[in-house]
């Protein structure tokens, strides 16, 4: 039987002399992720209102970057002995499940441009995490990563409370911060996860510059995250904090000058909370927008259990829930399961979920066991041996810190933000790493040299981030130059652009969809319609189909138009431009009948849970108008004024509420052409209520009816550009 041995411990001294090379790419991925990770899984295409190219290749390179910083600490560490727990060996061994199964999901994914993000994402947090759980042999490098960290997020916050004050400035004092991030609630999750860390810096920093660089990074995170307005946010970080004190109350170490700067610290808190809490606090008391958003979760999630029930083993495949998601939808339609674990579960199967879940209780058992173990041990006093900090305040730090974005994770799907996911992973793998240090010798487990599969599935992790990051760094920048020369090239050049992207990174149905488009409007049908067919092909969703149908309908070839946007309502029966789409196909290739039941589709959608209950309240849909119209249209044709009179009433209210909000609707993707196309219907279904309501000798209605019209046309005139 082999012996059991300690591990060999580094001189703290020498290990600060050098950082090594691993230390510098992990504090760099960190970097990139926290500050430009912030989209909903990894961004695929150039957003038009991008305004840096790195916002569109940070997250790639940063996942290549964690993987090279993964394989150079187990290189390093081959031939050396090391003694692991057998907690923490289960906790690398559940992760490790979890990217297996998000990597075998992925085959049968219907889209590999949505799936290998996501599978990225799973494979660099782990590196990451990896990574950083080599710090655990110094307490300088321990200290320099969460201090990158923390860092990061405090520029994320700075920038946050400037797009604050622009808007305050403007007269909106109830402007919810986005920073970095597509949601305010996701970089409320990054928040959670950092102001614990910061807040533990801040308690066990001896002196210099640490101290007051740790209240002013608390007191800019801390006021983002209130701008941010998200309850469940302000909640985690309320159980975080407890947490917090509770940990190092446990571990002995909430004495002498840390108590004392905890007393600080929530001080700053509470200042800040008198400051900024305004937007919070107001949002807070509407009852109404609170029951709201609840009520849009709870539906969310009874469709994404549905969805999960359909498949509970295999799942739908990585990254497929946006895609996969609309049949079983009860509400209006969302990118994600507003859960990280359920939409886990619906990607990659009930298995992988529970193999999450597990990690996260192992990590956590692992820690709070150690920081108990450790009372009444004497803090460091000596900083000639590395920085003098008390390993079990971080240690309490980062388990808080993943404690509360894991809670947030249960009401948004956190883990799927690059930023997010990395945050969690430099959360447990700080603490890991403390927990070791502080109980080197107080779990019993065998020494045993680095294995070689350790190099193996490092460099396999490391090959496979880089083979994906390739050719979406190419892709990317491409397409990003070619969606940036269509105003200053002209399309031909940016057709061609987006033609050598599509190449690059042959998994992206969105570039070919992007070139497809360029090169309908230069007249070049046929590379047009090859474009969508690949489209098609690498991603058979309801977006591809609605695209091919609508070059067709384009074309006057309605019936074959008709034949793509059926497709699209077979995987995505609640999108209600299809549907329109559809019913305008029909209707024009002699199918009336069809057409009928396809408007009276869009009317029930809009009258239940779909259209009344969405993931955006403010958003108006004006699409869903088109049904109404559609059957007030059939009903005048068979001379039913009365009907067609309730029918355009009923769409001119919802055209009439897009109208008047049509300022606000582009701030959720209602551009001039929606805004100038919705009108022309207003117009319309205006005329043909002043006629209807004549014809049926309402005479009150159709004046009201022309009063309106002239009205709006009127504000459309004041608005048109001359000539």
């Amino acid at each position: 039987m082999r012996a059991c041995k300690r591990t060999p411990v580094v001189h703290e001294k020498a290990a600060a002399v050098r950082t090594p090379a691993w230390a510098w790419l992990a504090g760099l991925a960190v970097l990139l992720l926290t500050v430009w990770g912030g989209y909903l899984g990894d961004r695929r295409v150039p957003d038009p209102a991008l305004s840096e190219w790195i916002e569109l290749v940070a997250t790639p390179i940063a996942w290549v970057l964690a993987g090279l910083a993964a394989l150079a600490a187990v290189w390093r560490d081959a031939g050396e002995a090391r003694t692991v727990p057998p907690v923490q060996r289960a906790t690398a061994v559940l992760f490790a499940l979890v990217a297996l199964l998000a990597a075998l999901s992925a085959v049968w994914a219907p889209a590999k441009q949505d799936a290998l993000p996501m599978v990225a994402g799973v494979v660099g947090s782990l590196s990451l995490g990896l990574a950083v759980y080599r710090s655990e042999r110094s307490r300088g490098l321990l200290l320099g990563l969460a201090l990158v960290f923390v860092t990061a997020s405090s520029l994320v916050a700075l920038r946050g409370l400037g797009e604050f004050a622009v808007h305050f400035l403007s007269g909106d004092r109830t402007w919810r911060v986005f920073a970095t991030f597509t949601m305010p609630n996701f970089l409320a999750g990054l928040l959670v996860a950092s102001i614990p860390l910061t807040l533990a810096i801040g308690l066990t920093a001896r002196s210099g510059r640490l101290p007051a660089s740790a209240a002013l990074g608390l007191l800019l995170q801390f006021g983002c995250l209130l701008l941010t307005q998200s309850r469940m946010g302000i909640a985690s970080l309320f159980v975080a904090v407890v947490l917090l004190g509770a940990a190092c109350w446990a571990s002995g170490a909430l004495v002498g000058h840390c108590r004392r700067r905890a007393l600080g610290l929530l001080g700053v808190m509470l200042v800040v909370a008198l400051l900024a809490a305004g937007p919070a606090v107001a949002r807070l008391k509407a009852s109404g927008d609170q029951s709201y958003s609840a009520r849009f979760r709870a539906l969310t999630w009874k469709g994404a259990a549905l969805m999960m029930a359909a498949r509970p083993l295999q799942g739908f495949g990585a990254g497929s829930f946006a895609t996969a998601y609309p049949p079983y939808a009860v509400v209006g339609f969302t990118q994600h399961a507003h859960n990280t674990y359920l939409q886990l579960g619906c990607e990659s199967g009930a298995p992988a979920a529970l193999c999450l879940l597990a990690a996260l209780c192992c990590a956590w058992f692992t820690g709070w066991r150690a920081l108990v173990a450790s009372k009444g041990a004497k803090a460091p006093t000596d900083a000639g041996h590395g920085p003098a900090i008390d390993l079990r305040v971080i240690a309490a730090g980062a388990l808080a810190g993943s404690v509360g974005l894991a809670l947030h994770s249960a009401f948004d799907s956190d883990l799927y933000v690059p930023a997010l996911a990395s945050a969690l992973a430099v959360d447990l793998a700080l603490l890991l790493a403390a927990s070791r240090s502080l109980r080197p010798g107080s779990v019993l487990a065998h020494t045993t040299p680095a294995r070689w599969w350790n190099r193996l599935a490092a460099g396999a992790a490391a090959l496979g981030l880089a083979s994906y990051a390739a050719p979406t760094f190419a892709g990317r920048t491409l397409a990003y130059q070619g969606l940036g020369a269509i105003g200053e090239s002209g399309p031909s050049v940016a057709f061609d652009k987006l033609v050598e992207a599509a190449a690059s990174e042959p998994w992206n149905a969105e570039t070919r969809l992007n070139a497809a488009m360029l090169a309908s409007s230069a007249g070049r049908e046929a590379e047009a319609w090859r474009l969508l067919m690949d489209a098609a092909r690498l991603s058979p969703t309801g977006k591809s189909f609605y695209r091919a149908g609508r070059h067709l309908q384009r074309q006057g070839k309605m019936a074959e138009a008709a034949t793509w946007f059926d497709r699209a309502r077979s995987v995505d029966p609640h999108f209600v431009p299809n549907l329109v789409a559809l019913a305008a196909a029909w209707d024009a290739s002699g199918r009336s009948d069809a057409a009928r039941s396809v408007y009276a589709d869009i009317v029930r959608l809009h009258e239940g849970p779909i259209g009344t209950t969405r993931a955006i309240p403010e958003r108006i849909e004006w699409e869903f108008a088109e049904g109404y119209l559609g059957l007030a249209a059939a009903a005048v044709k068979d001379g039913r004024s009365a009907e067609a009179v309730l029918r355009l009433q009923s769409g001119i209210k919802v055209l009439r509420a897009f109208w008047d909000a049509r300022q606000s609707q582009a701030l959720y993707g209602a551009d001039a052409a929606a805004v100038d196309r919705a009108a022309e219907r207003y117009e319309w279904a205006l005329a043909m209520l002043e006629a209807s309501a004549r014809a049926t000798g309402n005479a009150a209605a159709a004046a009201d009816a022309s009063a309106e019209l002239g009205r709006l046309r009127d504000a459309r005139a004041r608005t048109s550009p001359p000539g």
